[in-house]
Protein backbone atom coordinates (compact mmCIF):
# COMPACT_ATOMS: atom_id res chain seq x y z
CA UNK A 1 0.00 0.00 0.00
CA UNK A 2 2.59 2.26 1.23
CA UNK A 3 5.01 1.58 -1.75
CA UNK A 4 2.07 2.51 -4.39
CA UNK A 5 2.95 5.68 -4.08
CA UNK A 6 5.33 8.96 -4.14
CA UNK A 7 3.64 10.87 -1.74
CA UNK A 8 5.09 11.32 1.66
CA UNK A 9 2.38 8.95 4.03
CA UNK A 10 2.41 7.50 7.45
CA UNK A 11 1.35 4.31 7.95
CA UNK A 12 -0.21 3.94 11.72
CA UNK A 13 -0.90 0.61 13.24
CA UNK A 14 -3.82 1.25 15.26
CA UNK A 15 -4.41 -2.17 16.89
CA UNK A 16 -3.50 -5.67 17.22
CA UNK A 17 -6.45 -8.35 17.72
CA UNK A 18 -5.15 -12.12 18.32
CA UNK A 19 -7.43 -13.43 20.73
CA UNK A 20 -11.25 -14.14 21.07
CA UNK A 21 -11.07 -11.71 24.56
CA UNK A 22 -9.36 -8.84 22.00
CA UNK A 23 -12.23 -9.25 20.23
CA UNK A 24 -15.04 -9.60 22.52
CA UNK A 25 -13.62 -5.85 23.80
CA UNK A 26 -13.30 -4.29 20.24
CA UNK A 27 -16.32 -1.94 19.66
CA UNK A 28 -15.52 -0.61 15.93
CA UNK A 29 -17.17 2.35 16.88
CA UNK A 30 -15.31 3.67 20.17
CA UNK A 31 -12.60 2.59 19.10
CA UNK A 32 -12.61 4.50 15.48
CA UNK A 33 -13.60 7.36 17.79
CA UNK A 34 -10.77 7.03 19.37
CA UNK A 35 -8.59 7.02 16.95
CA UNK A 36 -9.49 10.22 15.33
CA UNK A 37 -9.80 11.97 18.14
CA UNK A 38 -5.65 11.35 18.99
CA UNK A 39 -4.34 11.91 15.59
CA UNK A 40 -6.50 14.96 15.39
CA UNK A 41 -5.16 15.91 18.91
CA UNK A 42 -8.30 16.10 20.68
CA UNK A 43 -7.03 14.20 23.50
CA UNK A 44 -4.84 15.16 25.36
CA UNK A 45 -2.09 12.63 26.90
CA UNK A 46 -2.04 13.18 30.92
CA UNK A 47 0.90 12.85 32.70
CA UNK A 48 0.69 13.05 36.78
CA UNK A 49 2.85 15.87 37.65
CA UNK A 50 6.39 15.55 38.76
CA UNK A 51 6.16 16.43 42.25
CA UNK A 52 9.98 17.32 42.38
CA UNK A 53 9.30 19.97 39.72
CA UNK A 54 5.84 20.90 41.34
CA UNK A 55 8.22 21.50 44.77
CA UNK A 56 11.14 23.83 42.82
CA UNK A 57 8.29 25.95 40.70
CA UNK A 58 6.16 26.68 44.18
CA UNK A 59 9.85 27.49 46.00
CA UNK A 60 10.48 30.18 42.82
CA UNK A 61 7.14 31.69 43.28
CA UNK A 62 7.39 32.06 46.90
CA UNK A 63 11.02 33.56 46.39
CA UNK A 64 9.49 35.79 43.92
CA UNK A 65 11.41 34.64 40.62
CA UNK A 66 10.43 34.33 37.70
CA UNK A 67 10.72 33.28 34.28
CA UNK A 68 12.56 34.63 30.89
CA UNK A 69 8.84 37.39 30.72
CA UNK A 70 8.66 38.57 34.09
CA UNK A 71 5.95 36.02 35.11
CA UNK A 72 5.42 33.85 37.89
CA UNK A 73 5.21 30.17 37.03
CA UNK A 74 3.03 27.71 36.10
CA UNK A 75 2.28 24.98 38.67
CA UNK A 76 2.09 22.20 36.56
CA UNK A 77 4.71 19.57 36.96
CA UNK A 78 5.84 20.15 33.96
CA UNK A 79 9.82 21.60 33.25
CA UNK A 80 9.14 23.40 30.12
CA UNK A 81 11.10 26.55 28.60
CA UNK A 82 9.82 28.96 31.56
CA UNK A 83 10.40 26.53 34.94
CA UNK A 84 13.64 26.26 33.15
CA UNK A 85 14.16 30.15 32.67
CA UNK A 86 13.27 31.06 36.70
CA UNK A 87 15.19 27.73 37.69
CA UNK A 88 18.69 29.20 36.17
CA UNK A 89 17.81 32.82 38.34
CA UNK A 90 18.02 30.77 41.51
CA UNK A 91 20.98 32.16 43.74
CA UNK A 92 23.96 30.32 44.50
CA UNK A 93 23.66 28.52 48.07
CA UNK A 94 26.62 27.50 50.34
CA UNK A 95 27.15 26.83 53.48
CA UNK A 96 25.62 29.87 55.92
CA UNK A 97 22.93 30.41 53.81
CA UNK A 98 19.44 30.49 54.89
CA UNK A 99 16.07 29.81 53.96
CA UNK A 100 13.35 28.40 51.90
CA UNK A 101 15.62 27.36 49.24
CA UNK A 102 18.35 25.78 51.59
CA UNK A 103 15.37 23.82 52.85
CA UNK A 104 14.27 22.51 49.48
CA UNK A 105 17.81 21.61 48.52
CA UNK A 106 17.77 19.91 52.10
CA UNK A 107 14.47 17.97 51.93
CA UNK A 108 15.30 16.90 48.39
CA UNK A 109 19.02 15.35 49.33
CA UNK A 110 17.51 13.85 51.92
CA UNK A 111 14.91 12.54 50.18
CA UNK A 112 17.64 11.31 47.72
CA UNK A 113 19.22 9.57 50.56
CA UNK A 114 21.79 11.95 51.64
CA UNK A 115 21.74 12.78 55.37
CA UNK A 116 21.82 16.13 56.39
CA UNK A 117 21.86 15.80 60.10
CA UNK A 118 19.89 15.19 63.08
CA UNK A 119 18.08 18.62 62.53
CA UNK A 120 16.97 16.98 59.12
CA UNK A 121 15.50 20.02 56.43
CA UNK A 122 15.73 23.37 59.10
CA UNK A 123 16.69 25.46 56.75
CA UNK A 124 20.16 26.44 57.69
CA UNK A 125 23.20 25.04 55.68
CA UNK A 126 25.30 24.27 58.20
CA UNK A 127 28.43 21.36 57.98
CA UNK A 128 26.03 18.25 57.95
CA UNK A 129 24.00 19.84 54.60
CA UNK A 130 27.59 21.08 53.12
CA UNK A 131 28.76 17.53 53.50
CA UNK A 132 25.22 15.97 51.95
CA UNK A 133 25.55 18.23 49.48
CA UNK A 134 29.32 17.18 48.25
CA UNK A 135 28.54 13.75 48.79
CA UNK A 136 25.70 13.94 46.28
CA UNK A 137 27.66 15.98 44.15
CA UNK A 138 30.84 13.19 43.91
CA UNK A 139 28.16 10.77 43.30
CA UNK A 140 26.28 12.33 40.79
CA UNK A 141 30.37 13.54 38.74
CA UNK A 142 29.87 17.52 39.63
CA UNK A 143 32.61 19.12 41.18
CA UNK A 144 32.62 18.65 44.83
CA UNK A 145 32.70 22.10 46.51
CA UNK A 146 29.43 21.89 48.91
CA UNK A 147 28.05 24.94 46.92
CA UNK A 148 24.47 24.44 45.06
CA UNK A 149 25.21 26.08 41.29
CA UNK A 150 23.04 25.29 38.18
CA UNK A 151 24.72 22.22 37.87
CA UNK A 152 23.72 20.70 41.07
CA UNK A 153 20.91 22.15 41.35
CA UNK A 154 19.68 20.07 37.38
CA UNK A 155 21.20 17.07 39.05
CA UNK A 156 19.15 17.57 41.97
CA UNK A 157 15.97 17.86 39.70
CA UNK A 158 16.35 14.48 37.82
Amino acid sequence: MVNDTNMACVLVECSFVDSKSDMDRYNSSDFATAIIKAITGQVAIQRPPNSVIVSIQKLCNSLGVKDNKGNALVVDGIIGPCTRSAILKLPVIQRGSKGNFVKWVQERLIDLGFSCGSYGADGDFGYCTLVAVQNFQAKNGLASDGRVRQSTLIALLK
